[in-house]
C-alpha cells in the first residue's frame, strides 16, 4: 500500500477518535474474535522513565514500577513492553484469513482483583499498529489508538540451531518510524522445549471505556535468552518522536526480558472491559 494511503488511514483514525469521543454515550461496538494461526512473536521488556508514561495509563489500572510511589516520580521507572507478531493466517469473526502483522506498545500492569490473567501476561496498551485493513477497521470502531501500516514488517532469519536475527520495522504517524531488532533464541533451541498454555491480555483506553484484547494460547512455544546476555535486541526510535520521549532516549535495549515465541493456533477476543 502506498504511503499516501497510510497517511490517509492515520488521519482517519485521528478524526475518528475525535469524532466519536470514545462512544461514552452510545452502546459499545460488538465484540469480535480473531483466529491466529501459524504465528511468531517477539516480546521485549525494558524500563523507561515513569514520568513520561504514567499519565497515559487509565485511572483504574496500575502500571508496574521498579520503585514505590514514596520515591519521587523523576526517580522511578516503569516496565515497558513492545510486542510484534506475524501470523500466516488471521481470520476475524470467521472471515477470509490473511497474513497479518501487528505491533503493540505499552506497559506492564498489575492484574485487577478477580481477573484470571497471569501477571507477566497483563499489559496496558498505548499503541496498536497492523497491516490488516479489516483488523484496523475493527479496532478503529472501538476508538482506540490504532494505525494502519501497509509496510509493517516482522522477520526472523536463522543463524544456526540456537539463534537467529529478528528484525521489525514500523512506520507510525503517531510514534514516528522505529525499528526493533537483534539476536534472539528461537523456541526450538530450548532443551527441553518450553511449550505451555498461556493467557495474555492487553487493555486499551477507548474513550471513557476500556477495550480488552485477550488472547488464549492453548500451547505457545517459548524462546528465552539468558538474562546475563541481555540486551541482545534494541528498539531504535526517530529522534524527537513520541516513542523516543517514552523511552527517554533514541534507543533502548530490552534488559528485563527478550523472548521470541511461536504457536500453531490461538484466539484473541476483543470486548469491553467490565
Amino acid at each position: 500500500m502506498k504511503r499516501s494511503h497510510l497517511a490517509t488511514l492515520s488521519l482517519t483514525t485521528t478524526l475518528g477518535l475525535a469524532a466519536c469521543g470514545g462512544g461514552s454515550d452510545a452502546d459499545p461496538p460488538a465484540p469480535f474474535t480473531v483466529a491466529l494461526n501459524n504465528c511468531t512473536e517477539y516480546v521485549g521488556v525494558t524500563t523507561v522513565p515513569s514520568a513520561g508514561v504514567l499519565p497515559l495509563v487509565a485511572p483504574t489500572f496500575t502500571a508496574v514500577e521498579t520503585a514505590g510511589t514514596s520515591v519521587p516520580i523523576a526517580n522511578r521507572s516503569t516496565i515497558f513492553k513492545i510486542r510484534t507478531s506475524r501470523c500466516e493466517q488471521a481470520s476475524i469473526d470467521g472471515h477470509a484469513a490473511r497474513h497479518t502483522t501487528t505491533v503493540q506498545v505499552g506497559v506492564a500492569a498489575a492484574v485487577p482483583a478477580g481477573y484470571d490473567v497471569p501477571g507477566p501476561g497483563y499489559s496496558f496498551q498505548f499503541a496498536y499498529i497492523t497491516d490488516n485493513p479489516e483488523l484496523f477497521e475493527a479496532m478503529q470502531r472501538w476508538g482506540i489508538a490504532v494505525e494502519y501500516d501497509g509496510s509493517l514488517s516482522h522477520a526472523f532469519t536463522p543463524i544456526d540451531a540456537a539463534s537467529g536475527i529478528y528484525a521489525a520495522s514500523v512506520h507510525s504517524a503517531r510514534l514516528g518510524h522505529f525499528t526493533v531488532g537483534g539476536t534472539v533464541t528461537p523456541p526450538t533451541a530450548s532443551s527441553p522445549q518450553i511449550v505451555v498454555p498461556f493467557l495474555a491480555e492487553w487493555s486499551a483506553s477507548a474513550g471513557s471505556a476500556v477495550l480488552s484484547l485477550r488472547t488464549d494460547f492453548p500451547a505457545i512455544a517459548i524462546g528465552s535468552t539468558p538474562t546475563a546476555a541481555l540486551p541482545t535486541v534494541t528498539v531504535t526510535a526517530t529522534p524527537g518522536s513520541l516513542l523516543a520521549s517514552w523511552l527517554g532516549a533514541n534507543s533502548a535495549g530490552f534488559t528485563v526480558s527478550s523472548r521470541f515465541n511461536s504457536w500453531a493456533s490461538a484466539t484473541m477476543r476483543a470486548d469491553q472491559k467490565r
